[in-house]
């Protein structure tokens, strides 16, 4: 799994993510912070198991919840996890 940071404007920042999210996948060192629109661009990421889809809410939940979150390129495949 990889994911490219890129700081939009303002108060708004879009995570790139690509690849495969798996028991590799680490989402540890993404800080972004409090009362941010972010943006999660999934379109890149090709194969997701259970053990990814895990490690993936666990992040997704541990982020502060001023935060403002936007899927981006989400196919609706993703939505039924």
């Amino acid at each position: 799994m990889k994911v490219v940071v890129r700081q939009d404007s303002g108060n708004s920042v879009t995570l790139l993510f690509s690849g495969t999210f798996d028991e590799t996948s680490s989402f540890d060192g993404i800080n972004v912070g409090k009362g941010k629109k972010i943006n999660l661009d999934i379109g890149n990421v090709e194969h997701i198991n259970s053990t990814g889809c895990r490690i993936w809410g666990a992040w997704i939940h541990s982020l502060d919840p001023s935060n403002i979150l936007k899927f981006v390129n989400c196919s609706s495949l993703f939505w039924i996890m």
